[in-house]
């Protein structure tokens, strides 16, 4: 039987996971570069788009916007689909 662990790997490890960041990471927000032109926001885990722009700038407002409302982080991706920053929404 084959072995079907899977295993992540992080090029950013920093201390302990908890439930908390988790939680967070299921909860995030995506600005991720649209085919062609233009940027989306979508949440982790949907299928579902939340909007269209075409700037990462309005894309970027945008997820804030939900970001505050929801207590979850932005993950901001460049042009090349990599990660470029992160944005936290308020405290718990």
């Amino acid at each position: 039987m084959a072995n079907n662990k899977r295993t992540l790997k992080s090029p950013m490890r920093i201390g302990k996971v908890s439930r908390d960041h988790i939680s967070d990471a299921v909860r995030a927000v995506h600005v991720l570069p649209e085919a062609g032109a233009g940027w989306i926001v979508k949440k982790s885990g949907g299928d579902r788009l939340e909007a269209k722009f075409s700037t990462q700038k309005e894309a970027v407002e945008y997820a804030r916007s939900l970001i505050e409302k929801q207590h979850s982080p932005a993950i901001i991706h460049g042009r090349d689909g990599k990660i470029t920053r992160l944005e936290a929404g308020n405290a718990h």
